[in-house]
């Protein structure tokens, strides 16, 4: 599945690559085709924000003592928040 991923996000990036030059050149372009390359740019975008984020918070789980983690896990089964939003308060303390 990774190795399918990273050949799609290739394929995108030398899309990209081609339909900017062609455009530069001034030719003419497929009506659309330029908005459906930036939306699927988009959609890649928004999946590599989504895995930093959880990157971050796992990195920031992986360094609380037993302690912390016990508060925030209080917090939140005790409906104090949703724990993903508890940790990402804690990452930008």
């Amino acid at each position: 599945m990774i190795s399918e991923e990273v050949a799609a996000v290739e394929n995108l990036i030398k899309s990209l690559e081609i339909k900017a030059g062609v455009m530069e050149m001034g030719e003419l372009i497929a009506w659309g085709s330029d908005t459906a390359l930036m939306r699927e740019a988009a959609h890649y975008l928004k999946r590599l924000s989504a895995a930093k984020q959880n990157e971050a918070r796992y990195e920031k789980l992986r360094t609380l003592n037993a302690r912390e983690f016990a508060e925030l896990y209080e917090l939140n089964i005790s409906g104090k928040g949703r724990f993903d939003d508890l940790v990402d308060e804690l990452i930008n303390l």
